[in-house]
């Protein structure tokens, strides 16, 4: 069946059988601007496959934005755009690099053949073609084509299911951390959705917004819940003290970050996805850093200070200043917001302060619908 564009009700003929029945409902879309070469492929191609044409390289890719074939016959020394200059537009977009292309030539040189494959064509056919070589080789390359496709989908599923199973771990030991600690689990659940506020906020024309890509944001709900992993290693005694805690006391607990770098590097050696567990060592390590250098462990000052713990600082502070604590009362929610404000430029990123004033009635209502009572 040969299909020449345009063709009103090409379509229709997606369910035709024909002859060949079982790939008639595959495409085939042969380009070259020699009319008796299309007619010999199409001669070759009609009886087991819906056969497109076009007669030069500038038609071709008018025609592949509405349709997508599942293979290309491509001449390689057609007027105007070669079969090279197709390829390389072809490669560019996310949709056609996928589609197979045989390169078509006359030319004896091994080196066209070479180039064309390195160009990113499947395979390269000679003229004169013989047709039980290219009936074969497009049913062969349309096979593999659904053989990646499907591999494609399989991998993207278990990697979907691996993730998930990840997340679900990671969740359950921040919670645990939380647990041991005396606090309620809400604090990790609170803590993430602070963060992400803040993060979207920086994403509107802040000078942070070129970080803040979706990558960063997919990374931070997965790093958010770890950010004191560390506690693990830390005694239950200084965790659930009621009293104030001496200043060696005080030391002790300061090195959960340390220890929550080391158990997320040793994680991320085993690790298949390490991209959120980077992020979640950077946040574990330097979140009570202070912007002014006065913090813990590594006294790092401002954009030293990676940014997820810029913004861990700030979300960590309010929901501690918030929540019940048996050291002290907790604050309302303008309370809280006049230190966070206090602290700008000496525990806290200016720019970060700024985001907060934008949304901190988001952070207010992130507090009242996953309160300690929730």
């Amino acid at each position: 069946m040969v299909k020449r564009f345009p063709e009103p009700q090409y379509e229709s003929a997606y369910w035709n059988k024909g002859k060949g029945g079982r790939n008639m409902s595959r495409k085939v879309m042969v380009v070259d601007d020699v009319s008796l070469n299309v007619r010999m492929l199409e001669d070759i191609l009609k009886n087991d496959y819906i056969v497109l044409t076009a007669q030069s390289g500038e038609e071709a890719l008018g025609y592949l934005k509405k349709i997508t074939p599942d293979l290309i016959l491509l001449d390689n020394t057609m007027k105007g755009m070669s079969g090279f200059d197709v390829l390389r537009v072809m490669r560019k977009d996310s949709v056609l690099k996928s589609i197979p292309v045989i390169l078509l030539s006359s030319n004896e040189d091994d080196s066209v053949e070479i180039d064309s494959l390195e160009e990113g064509a499947v395979d390269f056919i000679r003229r004169p073609y013989r047709a039980k070589c290219v009936q074969q080789r497009v049913k062969t390359h349309i096979e593999l084509a659904d053989y990646r496709k499907n591999l494609e989908q399989v991998i993207s599923q278990r990697s979907k299911q691996i993730d998930r199973m990840e997340n679900a771990f990671m969740q359950c030991l921040g919670e645990l951390v939380e647990f041991r600690s005396g606090e309620s689990g809400n604090h990790i659940v609170r803590t993430t959705l602070y963060c992400e506020a803040l993060a979207m906020e920086l994403r509107d024309g802040y000078p942070y917004e070129n970080e803040v890509t979706e990558w960063f944001m997919e990374d931070l709900k997965k790093a958010a819940p770890l950010h004191d992993i560390g506690k693990i290693g830390v005694r239950d005694q200084l965790l659930i003290c009621e009293d104030e805690l001496t200043i060696e006391e005080k030391g002790e607990l300061e090195e959960h970050t340390l220890i929550g770098e080391e158990i997320l590097s040793r994680l991320i050696e085993n690790a298949i996805i390490k991209g959120y567990l980077r992020m979640a060592k950077d946040l574990a390590a330097s979140h009570h850093e202070n912007y002014d250098g006065t913090g813990y462990p590594k006294h790092l000052i401002g954009m030293e200070i990676p940014l997820i713990g810029r913004i861990m600082s700030i979300a960590d502070t309010y929901d501690t200043l918030r929540a019940f604590s048996h050291r002290r009362e907790p604050m309302g929610h303008e309370e809280a917001c006049q230190v966070i404000f206090s602290g700008t430029g000496t525990k806290f990123d200016p720019i970060l302060v700024q985001a907060f004033r934008a949304v901190n009635i988001q952070f207010d209502d992130i507090f009242q619908d996953y309160g300690e009572e929730s």
